[in-house]
Order: C-alpha cells, then sequence, then structure tokens
C-alpha cells in the first residue's frame, strides 16, 4: 500500500484490502449491502475499489451500506479516511511535528506509539468538572480528546491521510422529500434488508427494552424470531421490577422468543470484585479505551460470559436521530441555539469547555445544513450525541460483542429524515408507529413505555404544581440557564 502508509489491526478487526488500477481500499470492520445481503465484505470492497481514487463517487456508492465500519481510499491522487454515517467505528487522528499523520479508534492506543501531552485545558476545565466527576456515561463535546493534537473524527467527515485536515461530505445535495406513507414504506422496507443482511453474516443478539426503538427492531426481526436470540441485562438503571425488565419478558412469553435476562453486577460491586478473570477484563477495559466510564464495564463483562462470542450486538441507537429528540426540549425561536444552549441540552450544563466547542461545531455546520434544509438540532443529535456518546459506548462493549445499529445507514437516516418534521416525533411518534405498522404489527399488543410509579405520581403532582405557577417559574428558569 505504499512505504507512506503502514497499517495495523487488532487480530478481531476484519480487514479487507482490494487493489484496483493503482488504488487501494481498506474496509476495516464490516459492511452490509442490503440489496445484496449474500455479498460479504469482499464483495463489497471489491465494488468500492472501482471509485476508491474518486472520494465523491465512492461516498455516492456507500449511501445504502449498513454495517459498522471504516474506509481508506488510497490512490495516486488522494488519500481518505472515512467512516459509518454514525461514526461508531471510532478514529482519532493527530499529525506529529514530522508532518506525519497518526490515526487509531482510541488516544489510548496513539499514547503507546508516539508521546503525546495532555491537553492542560481539557484536564482543567472539562476533566475535573462536576460534569465527569457525576456523569456515569460522560462524552466529550465537539471533537475534543485528553490530548493535545488528538483529535476524534466526526460523522459525516472525512480525513485527508496526507495532510491530516478534515471536511464535511455530507448534505452534499438539498434534502429530499417524502410523503408520510413513501417514506414509511421505504424505510420499513430497508430495515428489513439491513436485518436479513445482518443474520446472514453472523448470529443476532437482540437487545430489549420497553422503548419504541427497541419494539421497532422486534418488529423488523419479524422473519429472524426463530434464530435470533433476544437479551434484556439489568444496567445500573434497572432491576427486575423496572419496565425494560418485565416488558420483554412479556413479549417474548406472547411471540415466543428466546430470550434470557442476563444479570450484571453494579459498578461498585464489579469494580471491588477480587475475581481473577473480573480483575484481567477490567485492567483491559480500562487500559485500552480512554476515559473508559465504570458504568458499562459490569454490563460488557456480562455480555462476554452470556452471549456466544461470534453474536451480533442488536441496538436501536440512531433511531433518535428522526424522532427530533433535542426538538422536545427547546424551541429554536425563543432560545437561540449558541454553545451554551447546545451544552445544556446534553447535560453539560454551564461547561464553559463544552460551550466553547459546541459553538464551534455549530459554526461549522450551521451554512450547510441550512443550504440543504436539515435541521440544526437533528443533526447535531447525529454528530454529537451519536458521534462522541453512542460511539463512546460501542467502543466499550466491544469487550463483550460487535455491534449492528440497523439505523446506521445513510439512506435510511435521508428517507425517514425526508418525512416532514410533524410526523417524526413526540408526541405522536407516527412515524415510528407507520414503521412497526408495516414490519409486525402485533408486537404494539404489548404496551410501549408504561408509566413507573414515580411517573404516574408526577401525573397526578403536576396539576397541582401547574396551579401553583411552579411549571412556568421552572421553564422560565430553564430558558435563563439555555440563555447564559
Amino acid at each position: 500500500m505504499g512505504a507512506d502508509l503502514h497499517l495495523y489491526t487488532h487480530p478481531d478487526l476484519q480487514a479487507t484490502v482490494c487493489e484496483r488500477g493503482g488504488a487501494h481500499l481498506i474496509l476495516l470492520g464490516y459492511a452490509l449491502d442490503p440489496d445484496a445481503p449474500d455479498d460479504a465484505d469482499a464483495d463489497i470492497a471489491a465494488r468500492l475499489a472501482q471509485v476508491a481514487d474518486t472520494p465523491e463517487a465512492l461516498f455516492e456508492q456507500t449511501v445504502r451500506l449498513g454495517g459498522r465500519w471504516v474506509i481508506m481510499a488510497v490512490g495516486p491522487r488522494r488519500q481518505v479516511l472515512f467512516h459509518d454515517p454514525g461514526g461508531l467505528r471510532s478514529v482519532v487522528y493527530m499529525r506529529d511535528a514530522a508532518g506525519l499523520v497518526w490515526c487509531a479508534s482510541q488516544p489510548e492506543l496513539l499514547r503507546r506509539a508516539r508521546p503525546l501531552a495532555g491537553d492542560a485545558d481539557a484536564q482543567h476545565a472539562f476533566l475535573e468538572s462536576p460534569y465527569m466527576a457525576h456523569e456515569p456515561e460522560a462524552w466529550w463535546p465537539g471533537d475534543r480528546t485528553p490530548y493535545a493534537g488528538v483529535r476524534h473524527l466526526l460523522p459525516n467527515h472525512a480525513l485527508d491521510l496526507h495532510r491530516g485536515a478534515t471536511w464535511r461530505y455530507w448534505p452534499r445535495v438539498p434534502r429530499p422529500s417524502l410523503s408520510f406513507e413513501d417514506g414509511a414504506a421505504a424505510g420499513a422496507d430497508l430495515l428489513r434488508r439491513l436485518f436479513d443482511a445482518a443474520a446472514r453474516r453472523q448470529p443476532l443478539a437482540v437487545a430489549m427494552t420497553a422503548g419504541l426503538d427497541s419494539r421497532l427492531l422486534l418488529a423488523a426481526a419479524r422473519s429472524l424470531v426463530p434464530t435470533a436470540r433476544f437479551f434484556t441485562h439489568d444496567y445500573y438503571t434497572i432491576d427486575a421490577r423496572h419496565p425494560d425488565a418485565r416488558i420483554p419478558q412479556r413479549l417474548a412469553d406472547t411471540f415466543g422468543l428466546r430470550y434470557q435476562w442476563i444479570d450484571a453486577e453494579s459498578p461498585r460491586a464489579f469494580f471491588a470484585s477480587e475475581d481473577p478473570r473480573i480483575g484481567t477484563f477490567r485492567e483491559a477495559y480500562s487500559a485500552s479505551v480512554t476515559t473508559a466510564t465504570t458504568a458499562r464495564a459490569p454490563a460488557a463483562y456480562a455480555l462476554s460470559e452470556a452471549l456466544p462470542p461470534e453474536s451480533l450486538h442488536v441496538k436501536g441507537n440512531m433511531s433518535e436521530i428522526t424522532r427530533r429528540y433535542y426538538a422536545r426540549f427547546v424551541n429554536p425561536d425563543v432560545v437561540p441555539l449558541d454553545g451554551s444552549a447546545l451544552a445544556t441540552l446534553t447535560g453539560m450544563g454551564d461547561n464553559a469547555f463544552a460551550a466553547r466547542h459546541f459553538q464551534a461545531w455549530r459554526d461549522a455546520a450551521a451554512g450547510p445544513l441550512r443550504e440543504a434544509g436539515y435541521d440544526l438540532l437533528d443533526v447535531f443529535f447525529w454528530e454529537q450525541r451519536i458521534g462522541r456518546w453512542e460511539a463512546q459506548d460501542q467502543a466499550e462493549m466491544d469487550f463483550a460483542l460487535d455491534a449492528f445499529t440497523p439505523f446506521n445507514c445513510r439512506a435510511l437516516l435521508e428517507t425517514l429524515l425526508a418525512v416532514a418534521p410533524q410526523h417524526r416525533g413526540q408526541p405522536s411518534e407516527a412515524l415510528h408507529l407507520a414503521l412497526i405498522e408495516r414490519l409486525w404489527p402485533e408486537v404494539m399488543t404489548v404496551p410501549v413505555n408504561p408509566p413507573t410509579l414515580r411517573k404516574r405520581v408526577a401525573r397526578l403532582v403536576r396539576p397541582v404544581l401547574r396551579h401553583a405557577g411552579v411549571r412556568r417559574w421552572a421553564r422560565w428558569l430553564r430558558l435563563r440557564l439555555a440563555q447564559r
């Protein structure tokens, strides 16, 4: 691949290399073609290699691909790297003093190869912040990492491997417009095809909760029920009485699913355990993933013990991109969407470091998104919440299983985002319900997210608080905080 490009991969990471006309196409991870479900990575890489020296054509060729992958195209004219739509196969990069570009899946791996200095600003302003101290699933804003000069490649961006510069390659054309019916029909068909392609590669282990995204996964997996596994694990936020435990069991009993509840220790018990196997897992886990959280480690270990290692962990994340997730909490006509407001939306509060780097993201993204007709909040969730928080989750859970996220397909996201916003979010959730109706309507006979005791009490108390004016005061306070 040339004297100036060296590639080292973990033995568990699939690496497919194709050469055509002096250009090399390297596919790391796995890709799925919903239109050719029997195709292996080598088949897909061979097709991509035909346009490896033309980045714009290569981007277009990946629009319908699912999976979790990084692609490098190394040709006489360009050396380009980009990843799956959600950035779920993480990439960090730096350019050293000699001008060489280095890439890895995690900053810790770069630190082992190159001397890295900690970022003093990040250390003081973010690593030592109350947010990092108290948020069990903390994530980093913008493209920042704990190390000076090391950046995280965001979704929808590509990296020039020669210069170490990045650029936004999506959106390239105006947002399409689809009717509600056409969007639901096309989305359901593509979801079904993606599941079919994944199931032909590896056994599926489908995560289940009481939520709507989980129910959509079950509906899309209808034809795979005889062969797929379904499971729930007692993450640190739930126990056997929680709806996320009770509802999946009810679904399993109703529809004959091969289902299991997987016990995971609490983070405190897990990190205090003297079991040597847990100790070995903890050490590798903490050393390999930069700023690895304590919250996910017990679940990763439990899944690695309970499920076959060849399974693909099916997750419903990224669906929220199309569900107007952040639009529920802020009205851009009232609260300007500056860096401070975005930091508040993400739970990072008044952290100035987060606000500064969210503002930098907004300044760079607002123009291209406005010109293409995409909503800033939808893409903020995509590139920040998914590209940083969910990517961190999947990197940590790699210690158990590789993940398959059906919504990690640009064609699927573009199709659903083409439907008018009023159909895509709360309170109606009309588009997701229409997808389920086309895939397996009977699964909706079991309730979605039935209210807990806490929520039922809140429903009783809320009218009293509203009458007392407390709700108006709370809304005023939230707006004031968002405008700081």
